[in-house]
């Protein structure tokens, strides 16, 4: 498919998510035209579309993810590594206490130690992963993954 064949399709399909969006907020008018599309559709075209059109805005939003090293003093970091914590803590009966658990300080999550990366999502940090770098054994320790906060 040519570029602006592509992008035909992203604009179609970003208007018929509009448009369903629209018809659901705006009252009658929207709602006879989101009809006026999905009335000659079978049941399984309108559910392909939906489908389609959830695939579309979740690429969309993926090619919008960003991941950068950044320094764990951060508050991005902070961020990012407060919400494992706390996620942590509601899984286990017990809590959480980051203090009982393997090191992962600033210094070992900073280079030539470690790095921390954040994944941000039109400038939102979205979840985090560090790595520990043994350089001696020529080891990488995966610290911490998080998303989905």
């Amino acid at each position: 498919m040519n570029p602006s064949a592509g992008y035909r399709w992203l604009n179609l399909a970003l208007s018929l998510k509009a448009l369903f969006a629209t018809s659901l907020q705006s009252g009658r008018i929207g709602q006879l035209l989101a009809a006026s599309i999905l009335t000659p559709l079978t049941e399984p075209q309108r559910d392909r579309l939906v489908t389609a059109m959830a695939d579309v805005e979740r690429l969309i939003l993926a090619s919008q993810v960003r991941v950068e090293i950044i320094d764990p003093r951060d508050i991005d970091a902070r961020y990012c590594l407060r919400s494992y914590f706390e996620e942590l803590g509601h899984r286990f009966d017990t809590g959480f206490d980051p203090a009982q658990s393997m090191s992962a300080s600033d210094e070992e999550m900073t280079l030539p130690n470690g790095l921390l990366l954040v994944a941000s999502l039109l400038g939102a940090a979205v979840g985090c992963g560090a790595l520990k770098l043994h350089i001696d054994t020529q080891i990488a320790e995966v610290k911490r993954d998080v998303g989905g906060f």
